[in-house]
């Protein structure tokens, strides 16, 4: 009796273990992972870009003469300084660069440019008809004097560091950027004495300088992968290039203008900004890299 239960439990555990092998749910093995390409920034380029700069500076004398000439404001017919000499004009031109991709959260990139441009602003003034102390004890009537300046920044080029953050899946860059800034600046202006009688100019002092002017640019932008070698971008840069100077000198000596055969300098400030987009290839040091 003993051996008739156990052989009956023995059969009746064989019978039941395929339907609880059926009840038991069946573990699926997790998906494997499947690298995401990521874009590697690290590399160096050639490209071009263009755009709209604005002059903003502005002109100033500066006058070493202690009794009344045309434009020291010591006497009742000085000529206003024609201060707003600021310009703009489009650009365009190239850059090379390289980019080092330290890791996933940072680019660090250096970059130089060429552009030529043509920012050029001038302003004109006038003076009220009145005496004129010729510095002689003199005093001559005056129909209205005038003045003009006139600065161009004609070039520019920059060589500026960059770090940028890479976005958008890595094929976007934010970066900021900050280096030398380096320009061909003109500047010329002239001031214009008329007396009565005749009204024709009887003095005239001129004087104009171009020189290369250094300083500094700042900025910021963002870059776009257009594929493994083509890039896109837009940046605004800021340039200060300090002042540019021209004497002013006598050069037409009709009635008493001998007395100042200077009148000093013109000091104008050159600092503007850049819009533009550009368009680069990069020959890149190795190809896309995976991550997850």
């Amino acid at each position: 009796m003993k051996t008739t239960a156990i052989t009956i439990a023995v059969i009746a555990t064989l019978i039941g273990t395929p339907a609880l092998a059926a009840d038991m749910a069946v573990k699926v093995p997790p998906p494997a992972l499947v690298p995401v390409p990521v874009y590697n920034w690290t590399g160096c380029y050639i490209g071009g870009n263009g755009g709209y700069a604005w002059n903003n500076g502005k002109s100033s004398y500066r006058d070493p003469n202690t009794t009344a000439d045309p434009i020291n404001g010591l006497g009742p017919a000085t000529i206003p300084t024609p201060t707003n000499t600021g310009g703009s004009s489009w650009t365009g031109g190239g850059e090379v660069g390289c980019n080092w991709q330290m890791d996933r959260r940072i680019v660090l990139g250096l970059e130089a440019d060429f552009d030529p441009l043509h920012a050029s602003g001038s302003a004109a003034t006038v003076g009220p008809a009145g005496t004129y102390n010729n510095g002689a004890g003199n005093q001559v009537y005056l129909t209205p004097p005038t003045a003009a300046e006139q600065v161009s920044v004609r070039w520019l080029s920059t060589i500026r560091a960059r770090a940028g953050l890479p976005v958008l899946a890595d094929r976007g860059l934010l970066f900021v950027t900050g280096g030398l800034a380096v320009g061909g600046v003109s500047s010329s202006g002239s001031v214009n004495l008329f007396f009565n009688p005749p009204a024709s100019p009887y003095d005239v002092w001129v004087g104009s300088n171009s020189s290369t002017r250094t300083g500094f640019t700042i900025g910021g932008g963002f870059e776009y992968a257009l594929s493994e070698h083509w890039t896109a971008k837009t940046e605004y840069l800021y340039y200060d290039l300090g002042n540019a100077s021209h004497p002013l000198n006598l050069i037409i000596n009709n009635c008493c203008g001998g007395v100042y055969p200077t009148l000093g300098s013109t000091v104008s400030s050159v600092h503007a900004s850049i819009i533009r987009v550009g368009l680069n290839y990069r020959f890149n040091w190795g190809p896309v890299v995976a991550g997850y």
